[in-house]
């Protein structure tokens, strides 16, 4: 009987070290201004010198338009339907899965914007400063088909610095926390934080940056995500199964899941 109940205890220990710290499992070279994120069959994206690359473990593909200058933002939240954002030109393009273009320069309308993101099949959400607005378009009719009041009548001063979208929900963050939109544009929640950058929405809470580190943050508070070493960080990604860390000369990939 002891002896069952060691084994149930050290397994409960395992498990429960394994979910405060990720597993490391490789690291490799990584030759990038921004690294972007992965796919589900572990192809690589990133930007280096406005040219947006694709990179699976047998074959590198590449995409540049020197007409729109600066590549801002890539959404490869459905990696068949590429965003890629120029915002100097308040254009965007869609690329395939090889990074085709699956249309030519999209304008976009009403005002000049700083962050988009994908919200389905032919939808894009736009947010700009100057009019403090959260739309969805389609690029296809061109036309804006939902709006949010101004993001302050939600939260006071609320002015967005990142987005983060998939097909249920939108998420804009700022200087005071995190608010949450569904699909149709509809305000859902305000998750008060400070101080942070690059969030990455997942199934139980937040993956941020605050100060030096690195955070996992849900209803229970935040949490400093442990690592085996001491990394530098520039760039980074997680989708619930695992996590990647770019310093700017490397990728490092972990095995880790959110459900804390």
């Amino acid at each position: 009987m002891c002896t069952r109940v060691l084994i149930i205890f050290l397994f409960c220990l395992q498990l429960l070290f394994s979910q405060d710290k990720p597993l490391f499992e490789k690291a490799f070279v990584l030759e990038a201004d921004h690294f972007i994120g992965t796919d589900a069959l572990h192809s690589i994206y990133y930007i280096k010198n406005d040219v947006f690359y694709k990179r699976s473990e047998e074959k590198i593909w590449s995409y540049q338009n020197v007409n729109l200058g600066k590549l801002n933002s890539a959404d490869i939240g459905n990696p068949f339907k590429i965003i890629l954002f120029y915002r100097d030109y308040n254009s965007v393009i869609v690329l395939d899965n090889n990074l085709n273009e699956l249309t030519g320069a999209i304008g976009l309308p009403g005002a000049n914007y700083n962050l988009v993101g994908f919200a389905s099949e032919n939808d894009l959400w736009l947010y700009s400063k100057d009019d403090n607005l959260l739309k969805r378009f389609n690029y296809q009719n061109k036309n804006i088909q939902l709006i949010t009041q101004p993001l302050s009548f939600y939260q006071k001063d609320f002015l967005a610095e990142e987005i983060f979208s998939d097909n249920q929900k939108v998420w804009l963050g700022g200087p005071q926390g995190i608010l949450t939109f569904n699909q149709y544009a509809s305000y859902l929640s305000f998750t008060e934080t400070s101080e942070i950058r690059k969030f990455i929405p997942l199934k139980d809470g937040f993956l941020y940056r605050k100060n030096e580190d690195l955070v996992f943050s849900n209803q229970d508070g935040e949490k400093p995500i442990g690592l085996h070493k001491k990394i530098e960080l520039k760039d980074y990604y997680a989708n619930g199964k695992e996590l990647l860390l770019f310093d700017g000369d490397s990728i490092y990939r972990f095995r880790w899941t959110d459900n804390r």
